[in-house]
């Protein structure tokens, strides 16, 4: 018997491998398996398929050992996964790999052993030899990390690099399992007692003398319900300590008098148990329309766009749709595009849902994100999914909706590694398998969603009033060149945001600043003879973060102290250029001693609880005045928030993207909506260069039908999406020459084979990214073309290329989001 399975690597077939006779016909779809590829690497592979003829042409290796009894993927799971590495121009197995929880794989970990069959003299070893050869006489095998430790990092390679050479040392190659269930203690009471209420009453009695065991006795009896008629005779041993105000050696005396007995169960990681609510929904009379209308759009479409402005309740909408989703015992999946959403979403859901809810993105442990995965395979009552865009890879098995909220989001894309896919493209995919449907959400639709509606593919539902018709916030365009020329601002405020800020802290209001850039500042300019400070690796200056005084790199990592010196002219004339996140949160603190300031962007918010701690602190009035990246843009709720202030609206303007306008717009609309969404008072301050820009204009109007119209006839006049499809083609090397040479040869080919189709080779900005060089090609297929065929040929160029040369690395990305 064989079976054809599939590894988590960039490899483009199945590889089949033998079955040894005590394992035949346990195997089956979707079960994980120990296999070796190559010389010594062993990996978790997941069958496909079982075949009692070997049609590879090659002689087949036999399996290591098998994982599971049961499954670990669906077949519904499985085709999505096909079409993802179609679709998405990748490889299955990179889709595996980005699909299953770190938990659910294998680690391979390489190990030394001492090798049994030579004759071991020690005379020859010198200090580290000896002491690394003693640790495997005792141990018998060791990790690289363990070696380090033994070894205080001391030459660690050139030891184990001689102790090989002598054939002292062997390499084993193991495998570790990732995922470990969590166990608890919990406490019962012996039988004898707990079936005869007579027996427990004279154990009161005996204990008369032991004050806290007889303590730890009354809260046990409490804690277990054990008069009432359903007791549950477990409890946590935690909490009885707690509740009894006893230590652990109390219980263990009663343990050796055998009226506890102790026993460890597996328990969940997860706190996404319902919360036993009698909030009743009540949606508005506008609400409810919505609601009434996307329903009928749902009986002739199977997607549909809800349109609704900032703080018009959707949220409210989408809980009734899952409630009666789940109604029909189907599952729902709700995805965001931000981490920091979810933790305020699972709050107010849990309020008005009587389910259980699973959470699921990158912030959970590995152990964690598995529990849910093994939960929905399983069918453990978890009908409701929240999460990030890795949650579309989750195996379902009875999906009724999927709620995609901030559809417009550039979160949804994958960026790196692959597969690059849209998360809002393939829930739509996926929805069409279980036959469910999908519900996108937005105050700002992205053009191609919008344009979907126009084209009637889509269900269309506007909301474009605020919940009990508060009003919208009113905007304000700010020009700084007239506050720089009055000499009025302060620090990076103008006139204008400090006198509103002043304002809406004697009101006892909250005030959020935005500002997309985060670190102290952008760089360091010596104005003697203009050297900025750039990355070693990377083709981009510095960023100096303050707080701990190093200029850093945000793409490599790469850090540096700041000299008082200029490194080029040896001039003391440094000054610093722009401001970040860490600058105004420094400013605002000076000119506002007595308010209380935080930050929330990629550095404050590195921790689990970061975002949920930050969320908590702003809901509870605990913070005043918050600074913060586009995190702080995304849907967040905050009754007390009134006044909005936009920075410097000028760089998300004029980035040299052709989405760029389109992500101004939403930007700058979806901060502003943070604001005035209780009172209807909310006032929002954009601070600009350009404030007659007929963008900024679109938006203080909250004009989106004038920007669409706009924006829709450059696309078309351009041949962007939604007109066209873009396949990026991004080729890396470390070499400039070599990579150029490349492009050259490559550039013919493409060119012959789609004409005027191709724009580029280009050199990105930035061109050079941890001492890798970039250049780009792209292609835009018509819409009305055949992209199949399109990406047929590409592959089929990209094939022939790498026979040219293997050491360029080439990426594809099909419907790049730049």
């Amino acid at each position: 018997m064989f079976v054809n399975v599939l590894l988590p690597l960039a490899l483009n077939n199945l590889f089949t491998y033998s079955v040894p006779a005590e394992w035949q016909g346990f195997l089956g779809f979707g079960k994980r398996v120990v296999v070796n590829f190559g010389k010594k690497k062993l990996y978790t592979a997941i069958v496909i398929s079982v075949s009692t003829e070997n049609n590879s042409g090659f002689d087949a290796k036999e399996l290591i050992s098998v994982i599971d009894e049961s499954t670990v993927i669906t077949q519904s799971q499985y085709q999505s996964w096909q079409w993802i590495a179609s679709y998405y121009m990748c490889y299955l197995g990179e889709v595996m790999n980005a699909a299953l929880p770190a938990g659910l794989k294998l680690n391979s970990e390489t190990t030394f052993i001492l090798n049994a069959d030579i004759d071991l003299d020690k005379d020859n070893l010198n200090d580290n030899e000896y002491l690394l050869v003693e640790a495997l006489e005792i141990r018998h095998f060791l990790t690289i990390d363990e070696i380090n430790a033994i070894l205080n990092n001391k030459k660690t390679h050139s030891t184990i690099k001689r102790l090989i050479d002598k054939k002292i040392i062997l390499l084993k190659e193991e495998l570790k399992l990732k995922y470990k269930p969590k166990y608890a203690t919990f406490i019962q009471l012996n039988p004898k007692y707990s079936s005869d209420s007579n027996a427990l009453e004279a154990l009161f009695e005996e204990l008369k003398r032991a004050v806290k065991q007889q303590q730890a006795l009354t809260a046990y009896v409490s804690l277990s319900n054990y008069y009432t008629e359903k007791p549950n005779y477990l409890v946590p041993k935690k909490l009885l300590e707690e509740r009894a105000n006893c230590d652990a050696a109390t219980l263990k005396a009663l343990e050796k008098k055998e009226i506890f007995e102790y026993c460890e169960i597996e328990v969940s990681r997860l706190n996404n148990k319902a919360t036993n609510t009698n909030n009743v929904l009540v949606l508005t009379d506008v609400q409810q329309t919505a609601l009434t209308l996307i329903k009928q759009e749902f009986t002739t479409h199977d997607v549909c766009l809800l349109h609704g402005v900032t703080g018009s309740g959707k949220t409210n909408i989408y809980a009734q749709l899952i409630t009666e989703t789940i109604a029909q015992g189907k599952q729902v999946l709700y995805l965001v595009p931000e981490i920091a959403l979810t933790t305020q979403l699972v709050s107010r859901l849990k309020k008005i849902l009587n389910t259980t809810i699973g959470v699921y993105h990158s912030r959970f442990n590995e152990n964690e994100r598995v529990e849910v995965w093994n939960n929905l395979l399983n069918k453990k009552n978890v009908q409701v999914i929240l999460g990030a865009r890795s949650s579309i890879l989750l195996p379902y098995d009875n999906l009724g909706l999927i709620i995609v909220d901030e559809e417009h989001d550039a979160s949804y894309k994958q960026q790196d590694p692959a597969p690059r896919y849209n998360a809002r493209d393939t829930a739509i995919l996926i929805a069409k398998q279980y036959n469910a449907k999908t519900l996108l959400g937005s105050a700002t639709p992205a053009i191609e969603t919008y344009y979907n509606v126009l084209q009637k593919k889509y269900g269309y539902v506007p909301l474009l009033q605020r919940y009990n018709n508060v009003a919208l916030p009113s905007i304000e365009l700010i020009d700084i060149k007239k506050n720089i020329a009055q000499k009025s601002m302060k620090a990076s405020l103008t006139r204008e945001l400090f006198a509103q800020m002043n304002e809406a802290l004697d009101n006892k209001k909250q005030i959020i600043l935005f500002q997309n850039r985060r670190g102290y500042v952008p760089m360091h300019e010596c104005m003697t003879c203009g050297h900025i400070p750039q990355c070693v690796q990377c083709d981009v200056s510095l960023t100096y973060h303050k707080q701990i005084n190093l200029l850093k790199c945000h793409y490599c990592g790469y850090s540096v102290t700041p000299q008082p010196r200029c490194a080029k002219c040896n001039s003391t004339n440094i000054i610093t250029k722009g401001i970040g996140t860490q600058k105004i949160e420094e400013d605002v603190q000076l000119l506002f001693p007595n308010a209380r300031v935080a930050r929330m962007d990629t550095d404050t918010t590195r921790g689990k609880l970061a975002f949920e701690t930050l969320i908590q602190q702003l809901e509870n009035r605990e913070i005043d005045i918050l600074i913060g990246t586009q995190m702080v843009t995304k849907g967040l709720d905050f009754s007390s928030v009134d006044l909005v202030g936009i920075m410097n609206a000028d760089e998300t303007l004029h980035y040299p993207d052709f989405r760029a306008s389109e992500r101004a717009f939403s930007l700058f609309s979806q901060v502003s909506g943070r604001a005035g969404r209780a009172s209807g008072k909310g006032k929002i301050i954009i601070q600009t260069m350009q404030p007659q820009h007929l963008l900024l204009q679109q938006v203080k109007e909250h004009n989106y039908k004038d920007y669409f119209d706009n924006e829709i006839k450059e696309r078309q006049t351009y041949a962007y999406p939604p007109f066209t499809r873009i396949i990026e083609i991004i080729l890396q090397h470390r070499d400039p020459n070599v990579l150029n040479d490349y492009c050259d040869v490559l550039c013919k080919d493409l060119q012959c084979a789609f004409g005027k189709r191709v724009l580029g080779p280009e050199f990105p900005t930035p061109a050079r990214i941890k001492n890798i060089y970039n250049k780009r090609f792209i292609i835009k297929i018509e819409r009305e073309g055949n992209i199949t065929a399109a990406k047929k040929i590409l592959q089929q160029l990209v094939d022939s290329m790498y026979k040219y040369n293997r050491s360029v690395r080439v990426v594809l990305d099909v419907d790049m989001c730049s």
